[in-house]
């Protein structure tokens, strides 16, 4: 029994039922929404041609309709592969506690008819959180912030609330009930404050307040310097009664406004400070080692018709080229999908060639990462993964793949971008175009 959020990864698709097995990656539904009617078809094996271990295009395209013939015909297959299961919600397959909160959440969102005092706030289009992080401060104290708005510190009436035994006395003034109305604007020490920076009007609008969230939105309405100013002197009346709580330290309300006033001023300060940005200088390719050959690839992807092409060229120790290739790809369902394409494509030639060490470089860092590490394996393309470390594990005596800068790898770009001008399954690899040897000898002259 499959569990909810689970996908099969088609391998050889023996055993799959194409109708009640959930194989096809899409949002919400992953089995296809074509209607089966009186098709005889019934595993997803049958979809493929057995001569060339692809689908079989026209009786896919036959069978359903034209989305689901799409997501189908983009999806990579492997002859004599088991298929998988993998966690739909996730890019990698692997079943994490934030992705299926994130799951839980959209479908509580999705499903929500009216919004609730917290749960719809999320959605609601004046709602706080955005403003919440784009305040001038330190990100702790927008953390900070966005607490305080779900009142979720652990104040001692909430503590209470929860069912801890504990005294519910203000750290502070020893008074009864410490809740965020108290702490924060009822208390004696936090009164003295507010009215030395000068908001006791504030505090009073404050203190009437009845939820958090509402305090929350009354002070992102403020000006700049007179909202930054309350929510520094929030977190410093939090600080300071932590500090009063675990080490019985004071200090004055005087120091408290003076600190809160010139935390705020350094803050929008900095804020108004240009970034300067330093010129980088420009990277090149550069030549390996010798007894290594160098294979550059890359690709380009067309989201409105889910086409590809790529491109790759291995040079030698003097920079000379020793082979190129290009090709397009006319299913392809991720800009990813099509650079491990491109990849598999380019170490394909070298193992063609016999070539026995092999430094690949690719402008993609999830390629990079797919490659050197396990975390791809269980994602959709994750048994093309596995095609091309089990080339790498059986053909080169030294291998290495590592990223670069796109100056570095303008080459195969430029093969990659004249992939596309061929047909589909057509590879050529018998000619560099002179666009392309032009780049290879302004890599050289760079090399000098």
């Amino acid at each position: 029994m499959v569990k909810k959020g689970m996908i099969w990864l088609v391998g050889d698709g023996a055993g799959l039922n194409i109708w009640s097995d959930p194989w096809i990656p899409r949002e919400f539904s992953r089995r296809p929404r074509t209607p089966r009617g009186h098709i005889l078809l019934s595993e997803v094996a049958e979809l493929i041609d057995p001569y060339t271990g692809q689908w079989d295009v026209q009786l896919v395209r036959d069978t359903f309709w034209e989305e689901d013939a799409e997501l189908i015909l983009a999806l990579p297959v492997h002859q004599g592969r088991d298929n998988n299961l993998a966690w739909h919600y996730d890019k990698h397959g692997v079943f994490s506690v934030k992705s299926a909160y994130k799951v839980a959440r959209a479908d509580f969102l999705r499903n929500k008819s009216t919004f609730g005092q917290q749960g719809g706030s999320n959605c609601n289009p004046g709602s706080p959180w955005k403003n919440i992080w784009k305040l001038r401060c330190p990100n702790k104290i927008k953390h900070f912030l966005w607490r305080f708005a779900h009142n979720s510190h652990p104040l001692r009436c909430n503590l209470a609330r929860r069912g801890m035994k504990i005294c519910t006395r203000c750290p502070v003034c020893n008074h009864l009930g410490e809740d965020g109305g108290h702490l924060f604007f009822k208390c004696r020490v936090a009164k003295l404050l507010w009215r030395l920076l000068g908001m006791e009007a504030e505090r009073v609008e404050l203190a009437s307040i009845r939820t958090a969230l509402g305090a929350v939105e009354f002070i992102l309405k403020a000006r700049e310097y007179k909202k930054l100013l309350m929510v520094i002197a929030l977190w410093i009346i939090w600080t300071e009664r932590n500090i009063i709580r675990e080490e019985g330290r004071r200090r004055s309300a005087q120091d408290l406004a003076r600190c809160v006033e010139l935390y705020a001023h350094e803050n929008l300060e900095q804020s108004k400070t240009p970034v300067v940005r330093q010129n980088c200088r420009r990277s090149h390719w550069t030549k390996p080692p010798v007894d290594i050959l160098k294979l550059n690839c890359d690709a380009s992807f067309h989201s409105d018709s889910g086409s590809g092409s790529w491109g790759a060229l291995i040079r030698d120790s003097d920079g000379d080229s020793v082979l190129s290739g290009r090709g397009r790809m006319d299913h392809v369902f991720s800009p990813f999908h099509a650079e491990l394409i491109a990849c598999l494509q380019g170490i394909q030639m070298a193992v063609n060639l016999g070539i026995g060490r092999l430094r690949v470089e690719s402008d993609a860092q999830e390629v990079v990462k797919a490659i050197n590490s396990d975390v791809y394996d269980m994602s959709v393309v994750g048994h093309l993964v596995d095609e091309i470390k089990s080339l790498v594990f059986s053909n080169f005596i030294s291998f290495e793949c590592v990223h670069v800068g796109r100056d570095c790898n303008r080459a195969a770009h430029e093969l990659a971008a004249l992939g596309h001008l061929c047909n589909e399954g057509e590879v050529i690899t018998n000619s560099i175009p002179d666009a392309v040897l032009v780049i290879v000898a302004n890599d050289l002259i760079a090399n000098e």
